[in-house]
This record gives C-alpha cells, sequence and structure tokens, in this order.
C-alpha cells in the first residue's frame, strides 16, 4: 500500500462516520420535533378535559402537564421534562384564551350593531301588532303565502297561527 491510499481510506472512513453521525443526528432531531408536536396538539383537548374536572387552575395545569408528561417517549423525557411541558401547555392555554376572548368581543360588537335584537314574546308581541291592522282577506293572503291553510279561521286564529309559525321558525 502507498502512504497515499492510507490516507484515503482514513478520510473514507471519518467521512462514513461523520455521515452516520449527522443522520442520527437529523433523525433524533426529526423525532424529537414529531414529539413535541403531538404533545403540543393534544394539549389543547387535555386543557379542555382539564376544564371539566373541577380542579382549580394550577391542579388542573399540574394535571395537563402530568397526561402531556406520560405522552413523552422516555428517551425525550429529558429534553421535554414536565418544566418545559408546562410552559408548552401555558403557551396553547394562551392562545386559546386570546381566541375565545376575540370572539367573545367580535359577538359583542356584532350585538352592539344591531341594537334591535327582540326576544320572542317581544317578537311576538310586535307581530299580534302589526298583524291586527290587516284586514281578514289581506291576512289569509299573507297566512297563504307561508303555507298555512286558513279555511274556517277566524282572523285571531289565524294571527296565533302565524305567530307561532314565525317566532318558530326566528329560533331554528
Amino acid at each position: 500500500m502507498t502512504p497515499g491510499k492510507e490516507n484515503t481510506m482514513n478520510a473514507d472512513k471519518i467521512i462514513l462516520i461523520v455521515s452516520i453521525i449527522l443522520n442520527v443526528g437529523i433523525f433524533a432531531w426529526g423525532l424529537y420535533c414529531k414529539t413535541k408536536g403531538n404533545a403540543a396538539a393534544a394539549a389543547s383537548s387535555l386543557i379542555a378535559n382539564a376544564e371539566e374536572t373541577g380542579l382549580l387552575g394550577p391542579e388542573k395545569m399540574a394535571l395537563v402537564v402530568d397526561w402531556l408528561y406520560d405522552m413523552i417517549p422516555t428517551p425525550f423525557r429529558q429534553i421535554l421534562n414536565k418544566a418545559t411541558l408546562q410552559i408548552l401547555a401555558q403557551k396553547i392555554f394562551d392562545y386559546m384564551k386570546k381566541y375565545t376572548n376575540a370572539y367573545i368581543k367580535s359577538k359583542q360588537e356584532e350585538s352592539a350593531e344591531n341594537p334591535y335584537q327582540q326576544t320572542n314574546e317581544e317578537l311576538a308581541k310586535d307581530l299580534v301588532e302589526g298583524l291586527k291592522s290587516f284586514s281578514i282577506v289581506g291576512l289569509r293572503s299573507f297566512a297563504s303565502s307561508f303555507g298555512l291553510e286558513t279555511a274556517g279561521m277566524t282572523q285571531q286564529q289565524i294571527i296565533e297561527a302565524l305567530v307561532t309559525m314565525l317566532v318558530t321558525k326566528k329560533e331554528n
């Protein structure tokens, strides 16, 4: 063997060893990211489950962290320990709270834009007053446009049937 060939073989061995180490490292990093992603995905449903227990805030958080920790494969428990999982769960909880508050705020703004939202009782009362101004012929015509058969019904019966139908339709 020539001295140049030995150096080439040593370089090839070094490159092979480094590539194996890099591949193992990349594989381990991928598993870590997948495990952390699975924990993050499960955190929101675990938080919701913890809400149903009736425990207080810190106790619920500890329960969620324990549930998450049980999901972590043993080799990753040194990296994804309970303190790290608590930070992850808190971030998810904060995001859920932020989203919920934004949703509530948008519903309140929507309600403020339409302040004339009536209860069914108020709506029924207004309908009765409006329908009383119809003639019996106009009332029958109006009722038939909703598919209500009015033959043999008095004006009061038609009004009651229309109010019942329209208020029920509003609820659905």
